[in-house]
């Protein structure tokens, strides 16, 4: 079996062991190198990307690229989009720099709860750091 985004051999079903996780791994690191995620917004409200213990494909704070879109609902103004305070959750280190993409037509404030955060204006790219506590700081502006 091949991993369809890097063409990395996986181990077949067959061969795996409970206590080997390889695949699980490998899909993981996947998402985290080459990872996309679009999320669009269905309500006027603040977004907090969602995260499962133990992390799954579905987290969508998990990928290197995350855009954010609003023709669900069309924002009537700024939002924050609440990075999850993945640390605690999984009692390891998140992601510290990934690409935040904001479509909508508003400011966007990345940051975890109870942080400031980092303002994104309306059609930026930004790469963007994390330092374990808050978003703290644009990297760069693309």
């Amino acid at each position: 079996m091949t991993n369809p985004q890097i063409g990395s051999v996986e181990i077949a079903a067959a061969q795996e062991q409970p206590e080997v996780l390889v695949n699980g791994v490998d899909r993981a690191i996947t998402q985290a190198l080459c990872g996309q995620i679009t999320i669009d917004i269905t309500v006027d409200a603040n977004l907090t990307l969602q995260a499962t213990a133990p992390p799954d494909a579905g987290d969508q704070w998990a990928a290197g690229t995350i855009v954010i879109t609003d023709t669900g609902v069309v924002l009537t103004g700024g939002i924050d989009v609440i990075y999850p305070d993945v640390d605690t959750l999984y009692g390891g280190p998140s992601r510290l720099m990934f690409v935040f993409v904001n479509n909508t037509a508003q400011i966007l404030t990345v940051r975890r709860a109870g942080q400031p955060g980092i303002a994104i204006a309306a059609g930026v790219s930004a790469l963007l750091y994390h330092d374990g506590t808050d978003i703290v700081a644009i990297v760069a502006s693309i």
